[in-house]
């Protein structure tokens, strides 16, 4: 079984079709939510989820679509692209991303945008402390978050945990913390989409990174009258 988990989209149909087009085989495709927000592609993007997403779950971006609380939090440009975002969307579309479950479960794997502990909290996990907390107190085989716009996969054997950038064995006695990083937003530097595979038949996690067209989404951004900041914070992936 192969599964492909995508996360924070966010509204960014280039990088989301490049990440499409690299897709072998696969028999399940995961979204851990942020499908809107940041990006000139809500409608694009939330449709492709729509049709193509065996699970799919709500981000803080999301969220914010439908409630203001959550809206209250986001800094001045995220909060600008969330109300663009309630203009433009037709109501099936916003009523779709409204109605997404804060968590999913399939077998051993769980999924979750941010905190699986307090998955409304919107808490980031990043520092080595805090996933050393959250390996030892989840309950499930395999976690799956997003949030953070930064991949990692965490293990952790006899309470010894191990870091990989980029591919990682499933061993039989461990249990891991994987962020897949961002499809439409990376923030660890690096300007390349990114998302991950997990091949239960290899026993195998991978992180892909591939580049996209940037200057087609800062482009369309433009037109959008979207905040310059988000434009060219896409081409430093910070």
């Amino acid at each position: 079984m192969k599964v492909i988990i995508l996360s924070d989209i966010h509204a960014n149909f280039p990088a989301l079709k490049t990440a499409v087009r690299s897709f072998e085989r696969y028999d399940m495709i995961v979204s851990l939510g942020d499908i809107i927000g940041y990006g000139p592609n809500p409608a694009e993007c939330i449709d492709w989820v729509k049709k193509n997403a065996d699970i799919s779950i709500k981000g803080n971006h999301d969220s914010a679509l439908c409630n203001d609380k959550d809206l209250y939090y986001f800094n001045e440009y995220a909060r600008d692209v969330i109300n663009i975002c309630r203009k433009l969307l037709p109501e099936s579309m916003t009523e779709y991303v409204c109605n997404l479950p804060l968590t999913a479960e399939y077998e051993d794997l769980f999924f979750v945008h941010s905190n699986p502990h307090s998955p409304d909290s919107w808490e980031y996990i990043i520092s080595t402390d805090k996933i050393y907390y959250t390996l030892k107190e989840q309950k499930h085989k395999i976690t799956f978050i997003g949030h953070s716009h930064v991949p990692f996969i965490a293990e952790i054997t006899n309470n010894e945990i191990k870091l990989y950038k980029e591919k990682a064995e499933i061993r039989t006695n461990s249990r891991y913390l994987i962020n897949a990083g961002s499809v439409g937003q990376p923030r660890d530097g690096d300007n390349r989409l990114s998302y991950v595979v997990l091949d239960r038949d290899n026993n195998t996690v991978t992180i892909k990174r591939l580049k996209y067209c940037i200057h087609e989404t800062q482009d369309m951004m433009r037109e959008m009258k979207l905040p310059d900041f988000l434009i060219e914070r896409l081409e430093y992936g910070r």
